[in-house]
C-alpha cells in the first residue's frame, strides 16, 4: 500500500509544471552550451543530470511546502 502511495506521489511530481519547466531550463542551458559553445558531450550530460536532480527536488520540496500551507 505504501509503494502504491508513494509511486501515485512521484507520477504527480513528475507530471507537474513545475517540473516540467525546471526541467525545459536545464534543457535549454545544455543545448545552449552544446550548440553555442561548443562544450564536450560529457559536461552536457552532466548538466542535464544536474538539472534533473534540481527539478526534481524544488518540485519535492514546494509540493510540501503547498501542503503545509493550502491557499
Amino acid at each position: 500500500m505504501k509503494a502504491t502511495t508513494w509511486l501515485r506521489d512521484l507520477a504527480a511530481t513528475i507530471a507537474s509544471d513545475t517540473f516540467a519547466i525546471c526541467l525545459l531550463a536545464a534543457v535549454l542551458a545544455a543545448a545552449v552550451l552544446a550548440f553555442g559553445l561548443g562544450a564536450e558531450a560529457d559536461l552536457i550530460i552532466t548538466i542535464l543530470i544536474v538539472g534533473v536532480a534540481t527539478a526534481f527536488a524544488e518540485t519535492t520540496m514546494r509540493a510540501r511546502n503547498d501542503k503545509g500551507n493550502p491557499k
